[in-house]
């Protein structure tokens, strides 16, 4: 998984624990903090980390680590941004911005009830009132979508993203699936609509063009991209799974900003088999929003992709998906590895594959 490694700063950096700095060393420091952020806002994660582990050497500070957790995320690695989340929320217990972020990360990989709880007993001054309030209504949405405030540095509840080219301007349609080794993704039909042509983008701001190619099936089109994404190796279940399987459904939240945003875990059990080949989903989804994301068994292998039904959202499971558009779509387990035989992944490990194989659609406003 090369594309998301390399991060080993993340858990090291900032350790010193001298008197505090002069104000020769709090102006180096908030300069390399801001060489990071531009950093960031680039992509430019290890140019980020260097600056990050000079600033860190100076003062252990919170807004140090707040960022050096987004690198750990702006990389894909979510169990590390969550294990230092952890680690910020509880040794800087005066600054918000840490337990808002940790908050955040642990509802989004499907921790909702460990996340409210965080949330219920922190003590904000006054200054970060607002940032809880809004981080609390964000957590209480069905189809959250992080607001001004939160998107303003150290804190950030969001990655950093490649632009759109030229002046092109686009709203966030849903949510498709990476295949095919990155160079495919399928999306719901209805999504796109006329528009033939679109982008996708991963948890990491990783961007392509994308176009509809062949025809729509099970409620489905192929998009083809024009480079490809990494897919950190997407793998298929070895066979469709049983109604009462623990499953997570990766997805997005619909809106006209267009924002980038990192993806949604939903942890829910499979549902019973329907009429025309696909299963009822099990996982609680919000009224009216467009699915399509990947949904993963405990293994961290893709059942199949979600699409909206009558009744709320169905799985089209991965053999009806081969059907459709070739066997290809997904790496096959390993070799004499049945259903259920794999060792679970933890949800922080399926996490991790839904921020490179859950893309946002966009297409034009």
């Amino acid at each position: 998984m090369a594309a998301l490694g390399g991060a080993a700063v993340c858990l090291t950096a900032g350790a010193h624990t001298g008197p505090l700095p002069g104000a020769a060393r709090q102006h180096e420091r908030r300069a390399l903090l801001r060489q990071a952020e531009a950093a960031l806002q680039r992509l430019d994660t290890g140019a980020a980390e260097h600056a990050l582990e000079l600033a860190g050497n100076l003062a252990h500070e919170a807004d140090t680590e707040i960022l050096l957790l987004r690198t750990c995320m702006q990389q894909g690695q979510y169990r590390k941004a969550l294990a230092f989340a952890a680690h910020t929320a509880g040794v800087h217990q005066d600054e918000v911005g840490g337990t808002l972020l940790y908050a955040w990360l642990l509802h989004l990989g499907g921790q909702r009830d460990a996340a409210q709880r965080l949330l219920a007993r922190l003590q904000a001054g006054a200054r970060g009132q607002r940032l809880v309030r809004d981080t609390r209504a964000l957590l209480a949405s069905d189809a959250p979508v992080v607001g001004a405030a939160l998107l303003q540095p150290p804190l950030r509840l969001a990655p950093f993203a490649q632009r759109l080219p030229g002046s092109e301007q686009a709203a966030v349609l849903g949510t498709a699936t990476l295949v095919r080794g990155g160079r495919f993704a399928l999306a719901p039909a209805q999504v796109l609509g006329a528009q033939a042509r679109g982008w996708v983008r991963n948890g990491l701001g990783q961007m392509r063009a994308a176009r509809v190619v062949g025809q729509a099936a099970h409620r489905l089109v192929l998009l083809e991209l024009a480079h490809p994404l990494p897919d950190a190796r997407a793998v298929g279940v070895p066979r469709d799974m049983f109604p009462g399987a623990p499953g997570y459904l990766a997805g997005y939240t619909a809106h006209r900003g267009g924002a980038p945003a990192w993806p949604l875990l939903r942890p829910g059990f499979l549902g019973a088999a329907q009429d025309d080949g696909t299963r009822a989903l099990g996982v609680a989804v919000p009224a009216r929003q467009p699915l399509g994301g990947p949904l993963y068994d405990a293994a961290g292998r893709v059942a199949g992709v979600a699409v909206a039904g009558p009744g709320g959202g169905q799985l089209v499971p991965a053999s009806r998906l081969a059907g459709a558009f070739g066997a290809d779509l997904f790496a096959a387990p390993a070799a004499g590895v049945g259903a259920g035989a794999a060792a679970s992944a933890g949800a922080d490990a399926i996490y991790e594959l839904a921020l490179v194989q859950a893309l946002q659609i966009m297409g034009r406003r």
